[in-house]
């Protein structure tokens, strides 16, 4: 029992800071942020309106456009400047704008060692691949059961992760393939052959719906509406459900997620709570983008 506990991702800083090696993993991950000059530390100011930001993972080296300030890491305060909080210089997951940042920061280098904006030499051969697949109409099934020994290692690891890769920006406008994306996405570190089978599926299902896309209507109600589902122990890896929600503005979709819950649920009505919770934390962030926008609702947000 103690091996098995010991395997348990924990939920919170008081929870790892017990176990030696996510004490280390901790130490690792805010010693690459400091060498990347991620943030600056500078004294608090109350106009600052710092909210609650998890970051959980690695950051990205994009460069935000506005400031933006965190309160600094639990465990990890400055000593002599326990007050101050984090300005940030790069952007980091968990930062609603860290994949444009980071998108623009990387176009912003291919053009400076010479590339064009429209020179698309060395990714023809493979949109050429693509355009003479068959196309099918239909994605991998909800109940797909991929696993992680499945399958034979693929030799090449690059050509799996960088078209996964690729195939999260299709999800900004394509919320119909979310779900396959993100299972696809759970095998980056070791992808093998039926995984990869997978993601040819998902291209050659894009191929046979290239037309399709999101209809935003113009309307004139201004009702924000959630509509969160799970499953339940739905990932045969380690049985970890998988929750998602979908957000309408009037009649519009406009914000939807789909992605593995970060802990095991006991039931399937505590797995159906976090996808709750995350649509109303989605709602809450909508809410204030909104007001910010001078754009208020005439009602509560409906979940």
């Amino acid at each position: 029992m103690v091996a098995t506990l010991d395997n348990v991702e924990p939920t919170s800083f008081t929870s790892a800071n017990r176990h030696p090696q996510w004490c280390q993993a901790m130490d690792s991950e805010l010693t690459a942020l400091l060498k990347n000059q991620t943030w600056t530390l500078v004294p608090y100011h109350p106009s600052m309106n710092i909210k609650q930001l998890d970051v959980q993972n690695a950051f990205l080296h994009g460069l935000p456009n506005e400031e933006v300030f965190m309160s600094q890491s639990l465990g990890f305060t400055d000593t002599a400047h326990p007050n101050h909080v984090c300005r940030l210089n790069k952007s980091i997951y968990g930062l609603k704008q860290a994949l444009q940042a980071w998108f623009e920061r990387l176009s912003s280098f291919l053009l400076e060692v010479g590339f064009e904006g429209n020179d698309t030499a060395l990714v023809s051969r493979f949109i050429q691949q693509i355009a003479e697949c068959k196309s099918v109409s239909t994605l991998i099934s909800s109940t797909a059961r991929l696993t992680m020994t499945s399958g034979n290692l693929m030799e090449d690891l690059t050509v799996y992760r960088s078209t996964v890769g690729a195939l999260q920006y299709a999800t900004l406008t394509r919320p119909n393939i979310q779900f396959a994306v993100n299972k696809v996405c759970q095998y980056m570190h070791r992808p093998t052959v039926d995984h990869w089978a997978v993601v040819k599926r998902i291209l050659r299902y894009l191929k046979g719906t290239i037309n399709n896309g999101l209809a935003l209507d113009r309307t004139t109600s201004m009702t924000l509406s959630a509509f969160s589902d799970a499953d339940w122990a739905g990932c045969v890896n380690d049985r970890k459900s998988t929750g998602g929600f979908a957000i309408y503005l009037g009649s519009n979709l406009i914000s939807w997620s789909s992605r593995k819950q970060a802990t095991v649920a006991r039931s399937s009505t505590e797995s159906e709570y976090r996808a709750l919770a995350n649509a109303a934390i989605e709602l809450t962030w909508l809410q204030s983008l909104l007001k910010k926008l001078h754009i208020y609702l005439p009602r509560a947000p409906i979940l």
